[in-house]
Formats: C-alpha cells, structure tokens, sequence
C-alpha cells in the first residue's frame, strides 16, 4: 500500500535523461518487472515451506543473484544503466511469510550478507492505518508489525526511508532526489580520488 510501483514508474520516466537506459527487475535480477501481471492479492496465504526446502531456496537465490548480476546488472551499469529492482532479497528479512521462508531467521540473514549489494535502497514508508486501508488483504495488526519489520531492515542496510503517506508527487520529488544526490556524491568522489592519484 506505498504506491511502490507507481513510484518506480513514475520515477524511471522522469529521471530516464540522467541514464542512457532503464532496467527494472522484480526481487531477483534474473526476473523482469511483474507490474504488467497486477499486484499480489494474498501475500501470506500459502503455507510456509519447511526448513530443509527454504533453506535450499534460499542458496538458490544466492547463485541467481550472482549469475544475475554477472549478466545483467554489472554490464548493465557499465553502460550508464539505471537498474531498479522492485523488491531485492532483504525483503525476506522483514516478511519471510511472503516468500513461504519458514527456515531460520539467521540462515536468511547469513545468506543476505553474501548477496551483493545494491547501490542505494529506499524503503516507502506508510502509517500502517494508511497501508491497511489502500491493501485491506492482511490485518491491521499484522501490518503495524510488517511496518516495523521493514523500518528495523531500513536501518539495518542503511536505506533511506520516505514517506509515502504524502502526495504521490511529493513522494516522487523525494525518490528522485535522492537518487541524483547519491549521482552527484559519487562523481565528487570519484573527481577527488582521480585529483589525488592524477
């Protein structure tokens, strides 16, 4: 209920002249953006896998991961792609009932820290009151404790949270912004780094 897609949409049209190209992925960078197939209706409607069998999808996670970065984003980003993912792998982190994780929690965080890292993450947040209302799928009291869950993650990655309970251009505004903001840093650094070794 944080208008995630519509803000990536939103976002990739209006920062597309920085890029030379757009890619977007769904979770895992072997798999395009499902946006064309709607949203997920019941997220936590089917039963949690057992350990023995999240624990094996979650290595096989981690290979996809690093064959998809391996053919896709690095090469990607070589050529001044923006590479959005809808979604990476720490959301099993704050709601492993979504992905039917039913392993342990320090296997998933085990398996995260060999995961590369994305540049930049950006966790939209709502007042659960607000998100239950936009997605009445799960229960109110289920949502706060999700709410809590993704601002526990935010901090845990260091990803910048935006408040999504405002205006969808306001929250776009502030999407946009600091992705340019993280641009501008990294071409000062890498201006100071080639001073310093010129």
């Amino acid at each position: 209920g944080s208008g995630k897609s519509t803000v990536i949409q939103q976002v990739s049209t209006n920062v597309h002249a920085a890029f030379r190209r757009i890619e977007r992925f769904h979770h895992r960078p072997l798999l395009r953006s499902r946006a064309s197939q709607g949203p997920v209706t019941d997220p936590h409607g089917k039963p949690l896998r057992g350990t023995a069998l999240s624990m094996a999808k979650l290595g096989y996670w981690l290979v996809q991961y690093w064959i998809g970065w391996g053919a896709k984003v690095f090469p990607s980003k070589v050529r001044s792609t923006l590479v959005l993912f809808d979604r990476y792998y720490d959301d099993v982190k704050a709601d492993p009932r979504r992905y039917r994780y039913g392993g342990p929690r320090w296997f998933a965080r085990l398996v995260g820290k060999l995961i590369p890292k994305p540049d930049l993450s950006i966790i939209l947040d709502v007042p659960a009151e607000v998100a239950h209302a936009r997605k009445p799928e799960l229960a109110l009291d289920e949502v706060r404790g999700l709410r809590n869950a993704y601002l526990t993650l935010a901090r845990e990655i260091n990803a910048h949270v935006v408040d999504a309970g405002r205006s969808l251009p306001d929250v776009i505004a502030d999407v946009e912004r600091i992705i340019l903001q993280h641009l501008v840093e990294r071409t000062r650094k890498r201006l100071e780094k080639g001073i310093q070794y010129g």
